[in-house]
């Protein structure tokens, strides 16, 4: 992939890596306008597993701007809708991909620590209260 890359860039000035790169931006993007937080997390994952070292930097850039404060309140809602609902996994799980995209805020630790209760995991909850500050 990077001689056909570099073939492109060459001869008709195609940054192959870079309009992937764009293209996966988007996508994230798009799914979080369309508020799917859960979509649009998987598609981060399959962006940064797909894309080589020195893309992830600018990914990294990128990833820490609005898209990922917005991902991650998005999550952390859909988080409180699943604990309100007794429904733990998914509440854990979507709070966890608040934490991975914006370091967690006390409350979501807090929250998570709550569902992870509700399915009896203690020192798991615990690790957690004791992140709230």
């Amino acid at each position: 992939m990077l001689f056909i890359n570099k073939c492109f860039l060459q001869l008709f000035g195609w940054d192959l890596q870079a309009l992937c790169l764009t293209a996966h931006q988007k996508r994230c993007q798009a799914f979080l306008s369309a508020g799917k937080p859960d979509e649009a997390l998987e598609a981060y994952k399959y962006m940064t597993d797909a894309i080589d070292e020195s893309a992830k930097a600018s990914c990294l850039v990128w990833s820490n701007g609005k898209s990922a404060q917005k991902c991650s309140a998005l999550c952390a809602a859909n988080g409180d809708a699943a604990l309100a609902a007794n429904d733990y996994d998914r509440a854990i799980d979507l709070y966890s991909a608040a934490i991975t995209l914006n370091s967690g805020s006390s409350t979501v630790f807090a929250n998570r620590s709550k569902a992870k209760l509700g399915k009896m995991l203690w020192t798991e909850a615990l690790l957690d209260a004791q992140k709230v500050r």
